[in-house]
Order: C-alpha cells, then sequence, then structure tokens
C-alpha cells in the first residue's frame, strides 16, 4: 500500500511507490504532507483529498479505508525520515532542538488538522440535520424530536471546535518554540563559523 495522489492546497502531488522527491513547498505545504504520510500507519487523516493504491485498487484516502487496511490505533510506525535521522546529522545540541521541536510541530499540525476535519464533519452533519428537520416540521415529525436532533448535533459541532481550539494552542505554542530553537541553531552556525575564520587566519 502506498500514497499514490495527495490534493494540497497550494499543488496536487503525484508520490511514486518506491521513492519520490518533492521539491518547491511552502512550509505549510511541506507541514500538511509530513503529517498525512506521518499519520496514515496510525489510521490518522488530516482531510487532505488523496488517493491510496493497495493491491492495485485504488481508494480514497479516509479513515475508514485505512482502518479496512488493518491501520489504526496501536500502530506505532514513523515512515518519514528526517534530516536528525540521516548518517552525518548536524549533532549541534541547539540543531537538535530545533529538529526535535519541529518533529513536536508536525505531531501537532496533525492533530490539528484531524481535529479540523472533524469539526468540518460535524458542521456538514449539523446543516443536514437542519435541512432534515425543517422538511420533517412541515411534515408529521414531533417538533421536540427535530428540536432535539438540531440541539444534539450542535453540541457536536461545539466539542469538536472545542477540541480544536485545545490543539491550536499547544501548536503555536510549539512553533514559537520551534523558531527561537532555529534562532539560537543559527547563532550557534555563527559562532562556529567565526571561530572557523579566525582559527584558518591565525594557521595563515
Amino acid at each position: 500500500m502506498h500514497l499514490a495522489k495527495l490534493e494540497l492546497p497550494e499543488r496536487s502531488i503525484d508520490l511514486h511507490p518506491f521513492l519520490s522527491v518533492v521539491c518547491g513547498l511552502s512550509p505549510e505545504a511541506r507541514a500538511q504532507l509530513l503529517a498525512t504520510v506521518a499519520g496514515i500507519p496510525a489510521g490518522r487523516v488530516t482531510g487532505l483529498p488523496g488517493l491510496l493504491e493497495a493491491y492495485g485498487v485504488f481508494l480514497d484516502l479516509a479513515a475508514s479505508n485505512l482502518a479496512l487496511l488493518d491501520l489504526g490505533a496501536g500502530v506505532e510506525v514513523d515512515p518519514v525520515i528526517r534530516p536528525d535521522q540521516l548518517p552525518g546529522a548536524d549533532q549541534d545540541p541547539a540543531a537538535a532542538e530545533y529538529l526535535e521541536l519541529r518533529r513536536e510541530c508536525e505531531r501537532l499540525a496533525a492533530a490539528a488538522a484531524a481535529a479540523d476535519a472533524e469539526l468540518a464533519r460535524a458542521r456538514a452533519a449539523l446543516d443536514a440535520v437542519q435541512r432534515h428537520t425543517e422538511v420533517g416540521e412541515r411534515s408529521s415529525m414531533p417538533l421536540e424530536l427535530a428540536r432535539g436532533r438540531v440541539a444534539e448535533t450542535a453540541a457536536a459541532v461545539d466539542a469538536a471546535q472545542e477540541a480544536l481550539e485545545q490543539r491550536l494552542a499547544p501548536l503555536e505554542e510549539a512553533r514559537s518554540r520551534a523558531a527561537a530553537a532555529a534562532a539560537r541553531h543559527e547563532q550557534a552556525r555563527e559562532e562556529a563559523r567565526r571561530r572557523s575564520d579566525l582559527a584558518r587566519a591565525a594557521h595563515n
């Protein structure tokens, strides 16, 4: 099974079953791509349209289809190889801190995207119930039953909205910490370059 296609907001990406090199993405699109790929083994979707290929059959990228492929909760596999996992990765503590925070941002972004998708589904359900209720009020549906359905679905929307807000707050905090760590990393690199230049000058 592999992710064959992903529709990012800024462009569509077709992925090879063995190796794909994706260039030119904005930071937001890159985070969306990584969050989508990283969530597949655990059965998580980010709400972005896409296609899965399994045994020659193409399926929509949806949580129900991931469950059909026995992917879901309890599967602890990270399919994304990150820079800190490559041979010769920078061992500078500031770089390690930044990379760890960036991974945390990716994880939180995936959770926020899933919550946003759940909110969209809840709102769509509320719209459907309200339309059905309007029809019911003009027919034989008991008014109290119709109102109860609307209230129940509206409560689900509120709960989904609250869940999204709870995930956005730590995401923004992690992004802020990652930006600070990136600045420290760049500062450390500049200091290392300065010392290297001084050492070369002294040697010459």
